[in-house]
């Protein structure tokens, strides 16, 4: 294969991505091929819709998360966790392969929130009552020597930035996995996400995800 030729690259992630592309999203972001346990993988980065998001079958296993922020005075305040594995963190964790993302999102969220974030978060997605500022973004990982076939021979990664408002925020109650909860504004959440003494320890793999996009998901906002 020819991993440097762009048409051919595009070409092969239409043909093996887990969602189609609509006419919307037809302009493919590929971040970059890299080798990984001598397999070539290709990172495609794209926002989706929220029927895209409930469209994604089961069978592929991946990691999924919000991250809810609330408006004040035009300006968003996110709410971070601290988990009891000592990290900030999103709210959500791993999908399992026989769940779909919708699914693996509603149990993680059992366990890491009050049933009154659960409720909120889970009945404004089927209720499809997302805003204008809610963003869904979704990462995933084709490993480029697995026939499209294969569904083991894809992964993701979905970060949700989802609004909460501000009675659902204030019933925040600690649980077994998040310990803690606190809100931040972009420079303060800029200044934790990219601390310079501390690289990969103290952030859970959701906020990595955020910290790698964070100019696309949070600059723009």
């Amino acid at each position: 294969m020819n991993f440097e030729n762009y048409e051919y690259c595009v070409d092969y992630i239409k043909n093996n991505t887990i969602l189609p592309f609509s006419a919307e999203s037809d302009n493919v972001s590929f971040k970059r091929i890299v080798t990984y346990k001598q397999k070539k993988l290709m990172i495609v980065d794209r926002f989706i819709t929220l029927d895209e998001f409930m469209s994604i079958t089961h069978g592929y296993g991946g990691r999924v998360g919000i991250v809810p922020y609330t408006m004040i005075d035009n300006q968003p305040y996110f709410f971070i966790g601290y988990s009891n594995a000592n990290l900030f963190s999103d709210f959500g964790g791993g999908v399992k392969s026989y769940e779909t993302p919708f699914e693996g999102l509603k149990r993680e969220l059992s366990e890491e929130c009050c049933q009154e974030w659960k409720n909120y978060f889970v009945n404004k997605m089927i209720s499809g009552k997302l805003n204008t500022k809610d963003t869904i973004f979704f990462n995933e990982y084709i490993f480029m020597d697995k026939p499209n076939t294969d569904k083991k021979g894809v992964r993701y990664k979905i970060i949700i930035l989802c609004e909460i408002d501000e009675k659902t925020a204030q019933q925040f109650k600690n649980t077994k996995e998040i310990v803690n909860c606190d809100m931040y504004d972009k420079n303060r959440l800029k200044a934790m996400l990219y601390h310079p003494s501390r690289q990969w320890e103290y952030i859970n793999s959701g906020l990595t995800q955020l910290r790698d996009y964070y100019p696309e998901l949070i600059e723009c906002m």
